[in-house]
């Protein structure tokens, strides 16, 4: 099993130079005039009846002209309270195991504990918002579902909605989490200018038809919004899910421990018949202690890991494991470098844990989250 773990940790960490490498043609719309222009629509562009994507236009159909909601708007929602209370729980649960297995390391928000956490009162404030980032094409992953064309993600990333003077700059302060709307890329009734049902090829040649556009700002916006362009299909009924992605505490060099962060990794997918976002479980993220922890279930997984047809989607890259053996939650950690001199060369990783483990402050290769070839080619495009 160790040896298995440790050809998962091969695959998942590409070298320095793939990390560094561009997003490839038509894989990601990243100009950040033209997300402005997607997020908050400043201007009347003629031709264009699209809304935009702000988040509050996109999980809250009945204020539609409202973009710029608050988080403490947004948590509000109906749809969106399963969310708050799952991610109070994680919360509460990565506290408490940090105090059972490292007692003498205090735990809070703020400079003067060992490991600081992130303060929970922004993800509710009325004075944070999710702002569009980016957008990533991932019609790669079209083999989970061909009849949707693979998935499009719009990236949302944790803003302070008041301006702070850094120097002769005005910024405003971003914050270390991120909400992902994972939409189909095609809708169940997507069908273009003409009334024709669109199909998967023309969806991919308006991604490659952007991509090769010389427009920024508003104009690129324009393209992208038009009749033609690569997100006239995307609508609010194509929401598969949301993943959220969070800081949830880090740790300053010490003389008892290394510099990392601990990330908060979460799926909620969207239940149609109630207007709501379910806790569901991450994909190819096994939840290594409760299968350990049942004897059927731990015969029942090797049964299924060592047949020969997943072995082969393994090899593939197309492997997708049975919810039945997933975890709903993983504590992911960055590297940590040996001295502070050398943080940006060797270093050592630990991949993702469930957050129902134990060994949240473990820094072998420990539970290992199973990567696929298509998933990896979307980790540069969305890393924040």
């Amino acid at each position: 099993m160790r040896f298995l773990t440790f050809l998962v940790a091969l695959a998942i960490l590409p070298p320095p130079a793939a990390q560094a490498a561009a997003p490839e043609r038509g894989v990601a719309i990243s100009d950040p005039l033209a997300l402005r222009e997607l997020d908050v629509r400043d201007h009347l562009i003629p031709g264009i009846t699209s809304t935009g994507f702000g988040l509050g236009r996109m999980l809250d159909a009945k204020t539609p002209l409202r973009p710029q909601m608050s988080n403490e708007e947004l948590f509000a929602l109906p749809s969106m309270w399963s969310v708050r209370k799952a991610l109070d729980s994680e919360f509460d649960r990565y506290v408490t195991s940090h105090k059972a297995n490292l007692p003498n390391e205090t735990i809070g928000i703020g400079d003067s504990f060992d490991l600081q956490l992130f303060d929970r009162a922004l993800l509710y404030s009325p004075q944070t918002r999710f702002v569009l980032a980016g957008i990533v094409n991932r019609m790669d992953r079209a083999y989970l579902a061909p009849s949707s064309c693979g998935e499009i993600r719009l990236i949302y990333r944790l803003t302070r909605t008041w301006p702070v003077v850094t120097g002769d700059a005005v910024v405003w302060p971003r914050l270390p989490a991120t909400l992902n709307i994972v939409l189909k890329a095609r809708g169940d009734h997507a069908v273009d200018a003409d009334g024709t049902s669109i199909t998967c090829a023309e969806i991919a040649r308006r991604w490659l038809a952007a991509a090769d556009s010389t427009l920024s700002g508003v104009e690129l916006a324009a393209k992208l919004l038009s009749k033609d362009g690569p997100l006239d299909s995307i609508k609010p009924e194509n929401i598969d899910r949301i993943e959220t992605n969070l800081q949830i505490a880090h740790a300053p060099k010490s003389p008892v421990r290394d510099f990392r962060t601990d990330y908060l990794l979460k799926v909620f997918r969207y239940n149609a018949p109630t207007q709501t976002f379910e806790e569901a479980p991450l994909e190819n993220q096994i939840d290594r202690d409760r299968i350990l922890a049942d004897e059927g279930l731990k015969r029942e997984f090797r049964a299924w890991l060592l047949d020969p047809a997943h072995l082969g989607e393994f090899d593939r890259g197309t492997v997708l494991i049975p919810e039945k053996f997933l975890a709903t939650g993983a504590i992911a950690s960055t590297p940590a470098a040996a001295n502070q001199s050398r943080q940006e060369g060797s270093a050592t990783y630990s991949l993702p844990h469930s957050t129902h483990s134990k060994g949240h402050f473990n820094n072998s290769l420990g539970p290992a989250i199973l990567p696929t070839r298509a998933s990896k080619a979307g980790l540069a495009a969305t890393k924040t």
